[in-house]
Formats: C-alpha cells, sequence, structure tokens
C-alpha cells in the first residue's frame, strides 16, 4: 500500500514561483502531495514550472500570472483562484524584490513598490485566507524574509526594513495561531544564486 503524503488533498499557493527560491519551495510541496497554484509576473515561466512539477510529482497545478506589487494585486489573484472553483490550504508568500544603493539612488516608485510587494502584498494575501484557515483548524502560512530582517541595511536600508517587517509580522501571527492546527513559520535564508533583484 504507498504512503499518504501529508500534502495529498491540499493546495499550497506560491507567490514569486517562476524562479529562484520559489521554484524550490514550490517543488518541495509538490514532493509532499501539495497541489498548487503557482503565481509570478511571468507566465511563460511559470507554465514550464508547472508543467515540470505536475510530471515529476503526479499535482495538480494551476498558474496565475499577475504583478502582486501592482495595488489590488492580491486580491487579484484571490479572485483568480475562487474562479477556478480552488481552495487554498498553504500560503508561501514568497515574492520580492531588493534595490542596492543609497535611499534616493533609485527613484520613490521603486522604493515604495518594494514595501508593496515585500509587505504589503504579504499581508494581504495571508489576510484574505487567514480566517479559513482557523474555521477549519488546519493550514499555513510561509513567509520569505531574510537574514536581511535581523539588522539594519545601509544602503539596502528599504529592503531591510521590509524584511524585519516580515519576520515580525510572521512571529506575531504564529502566536496567534497557537493552538488552531494553522501553522506560522518564516523562512530567512541568507544570499542565493537566484534572478533575485
Amino acid at each position: 500500500m504507498a504512503r499518504r503524503k501529508p500534502g495529498e488533498g491540499q493546495t499550497a499557493l506560491v507567490t514569486g514561483a517562476s524562479a529562484g527560491i520559489g521554484v524550490d519551495l514550490a517543488e518541495c510541496f509538490a514532493k509532499d502531495g501539495y497541489d498548487l497554484i503557482l503565481t509570478a509576473r511571468n507566465e511563460g515561466a511559470l507554465q514550464e514550472v508547472a508543467n515540470r512539477l505536475s510530471s515529476a510529482h503526479g499535482v495538480k497545478t494551476h498558474t496565475i500570472a499577475q504583478d502582486l506589487g501592482a495595488y489590488g494585486g492580491g486580491s487579484a489573484v484571490a479572485a483568480a483562484i475562487a474562479a477556478k472553483g480552488l481552495n487554498v490550504d498553504v500560503v508561501v508568500n514568497n515574492a520580492g524584490y531588493g534595490h542596492a544603493g543609497a535611499l534616493t539612488s533609485s527613484d520613490m516608485p521603486t522604493q515604495l513598490g518594494m514595501i508593496d510587494l515585500n509587505v504589503r502584498a504579504l499581508v494581504e494575501l495571508t489576510y484574505i485566507y487567514w480566517d479559513r484557515m482557523l474555521a477549519n483548524k488546519r493550514g499555513g502560512v510561509l513567509n520569505v524574509a531574510s537574514t536581511a530582517a535581523f539588522q539594519p541595511g545601509p544602503l539596502m536600508a528599504n529592503y531591510y526594513a521590509s524584511k524585519a517587517y516580515v519576520l515580525s509580522f510572521s512571529e506575531a501571527l504564529w502566536e496567534e495561531a497557537r493552538g488552531t492546527g494553522v501553522h506560522v513559520s518564516c523562512l530567512c535564508p541568507g544570499p542565493t544564486v537566484s534572478n533575485f533583484r
């Protein structure tokens, strides 16, 4: 008799799933039997990842091309998920970007866009699915921060601050969810080889 995988019958939403850490996280969830909803801006790259993971692990995959940094991006993803008749059991908030240089070495839209993607979209998606997870007494949120979360970062001040927010938010939600069956984790990787910018 085949052993049941821990994620069978559940679906994980993975943001920033077209490259780098997002692809690796999606693969981890696929190996555990989770069906996947993959989102990022690059539809072609998303579809390649979806096809590969579906073939390799026998899970269902769905893609939603969306810029989560755009205002309402998280709600647009949630609406697309609902339109497909899908449920989300685990939210993996991985999408993000950084900019190296003094604060004013880039324009204001770049700096504010970083907050929109790294913080606002993460909170938006967590908020949308949180009550359902609590009601079901199962599910999870995995937020991707960085080792940057643990100290200030001159010449990357906004990025480091955004990741400190993600870590603090995750730790607080972990406490709120204690004993509910909903799990909250925060991944804080160091420098990695990826398309991250």
